[in-house]
């Protein structure tokens, strides 16, 4: 843009009379600086569903956070709590919340790791009070937050199962077990 031409000056008018010639910042400039600013933001951000534990600030937040996991294909969240419990949500339901303290009904397929089925509800449901320790901690652990409909794909550590004993002759010891629980009644 071409600066517009002035009428030619009167003799004897000084030129430092004149205000300096103003410049203008070319706004493209500017729309750009502030198109870079949202991008850095974004990066910053991490996506919920990321296999890398979120930065926290102590130890305790640590403990007390879970962290994701690699989900499976066929679940829709999946994550791993500090004490090695990974859960992994096959379907969201939609009906009553898992209450501690309260009878839940669920159906469900027990496995080993290599695949063998050590127990099953078949068709029946298997009640128990949800928190209060009356089937294995992992169990307990991995129906909490569940609403009727829901189904959930749990990976129990030894330690949250039947530990160094086992449940011979089914289960061995220090197995991990696999359980596939779909929430019936809560």
């Amino acid at each position: 843009m071409e600066p517009k031409k002035s009428k030619p000056q009167k003799p004897g008018k000084e030129e430092k009379d004149m205000p300096p010639p103003q410049t203008v910042p070319k706004p493209k400039k500017q729309e750009k600086v502030q198109e870079k600013t949202p991008e850095k933001k974004q990066k910053q951000e991490r996506p919920v569903n990321e296999t890398t534990p979120p930065k926290s600030k102590s130890a305790k937040d640590r403990a007390d956070t879970p962290r994701p996991v690699k989900p499976s294909s066929d679940s829709l969240i999946s994550r791993q709590l500090p004490n090695g419990l990974v859960i992994e949500d096959l379907t969201l339901g939609e009906g009553a919340q898992v209450k501690p303290g309260k009878k839940v009904g669920i159906r469900y397929v027990g496995k080993l790791t290599n695949g063998k089925v050590f127990d099953a509800s078949k068709n029946r449901t298997f009640s128990f009070r949800a928190g209060v320790g009356s089937v294995i901690k992992g169990m307990d652990q991995g129906v909490k937050g569940m609403k009727v409909g829901g189904k959930r794909r749990l990976t129990i550590p030894s330690a949250l199962g039947y530990g160094s004993q086992g449940a011979p002759p089914d289960i061995p010891p220090n197995a991990t077990l696999i359980f596939e629980i779909e929430l019936v009644d809560a």
